[in-house]
């Protein structure tokens, strides 16, 4: 797997984000959008394919980590490349998939 993550505008990865949302079983409360309005936001690649979004506050705190179905099973080690972005320290990040349950988790 060759996954990079490249520097995006929210605009940029604004379709995926409200996809994702859509499937979350309640919606993200204001302090957190107001996290990830807030973000540095990367689009998630592999082998030149965007196969999802992550977005990091303040250089320490995950706020968003999305990956396209098809590419679920690479999550955990596209979630390690995002955790070495910046200055990451934890991560509170709504998601319900089975392959990667993070909320308000220590990525040290």
């Amino acid at each position: 797997m060759n996954g990079t993550c490249e520097p995006a505008n929210f605009a940029a990865i604004e379709d995926r984000v409200r996809r994702h949302l859509a499937t979350l079983p309640s919606a993200i409360d204001s302090f957190l959008e107001d996290h990830i309005l807030a973000s540095n936001h990367y689009q998630i690649k592999v082998a030149g394919e965007t196969v999802g979004f992550a977005s990091i506050h303040e250089a320490k705190l995950i706020t968003q980590f999305a990956i396209d179905q098809p590419f679920r099973h690479l999550g955990q080690p596209l979630f390690a490349a995002v955790r070495h972005l910046e200055e990451v320290r934890s991560a509170f990040v709504p998601t319900f998939t089975r392959h990667l349950t993070v909320a308000g988790r220590d990525a040290a």
